[in-house]
């Protein structure tokens, strides 16, 4: 991919959407394709982070344990809260089908964002704005008993 397959690609990410079009091309920088086949493991719950894995094409199941948490899919991005906070990877990512992503190292990335701040400005933001939206979300509306009932 040359580096502006790679802005596009970013840009669709939700995690992104928030940046300048420079801090897009600066994280395409540094952003490293990599191709999985089905069965092959991105990472494994509990292993250390090293990245962050933008899916560009593919399905990928993400287990908790044995557990499927949810399918990801083209515009996904892997292990965020793990690439902002160091902690090991909280879940499992298996490919289900062949998988393309763009993956950006943690290590490289900090050193990015220590001279570009906006950057993490943006994910931030990003992130506000998932929190928020998780929180003005409307509750489901109790149960009313049966007034058919008898007590």
């Amino acid at each position: 991919m040359t580096i502006m397959e790679k802005v596009l690609a970013l840009y669709e990410v939700e995690l992104f959407q928030d940046m300048a079009t420079e801090e897009l091309s600066m994280l395409a920088s540094i952003a490293e394709e990599e191709s999985f086949d089905a069965g092959e493991m991105i990472f494994s719950e509990e292993e250390a982070t090293d990245s962050l894995n933008l899916l560009i094409s593919g399905k990928v199941q993400i287990l908790r344990g044995q557990q499927e948490i949810f399918v990801a899919g083209s515009k996904d991005a892997l292990g965020t809260l793990s690439m902002l906070d160091g902690r090991p990877w909280l879940f499992t990512a298996k490919v289900i089908e062949p998988t393309h992503v763009l993956r950006i190292d943690r290590e490289t990335f900090l050193d990015l964002v220590a001279d570009h701040p906006g950057i993490i400005e943006a994910i931030l933001s990003s992130l506000v704005s998932r929190v928020r939206k998780l929180v003005d979300a409307p509750l489901a509306a109790p149960s009313q008993p049966d007034q058919n009932s008898e007590n």
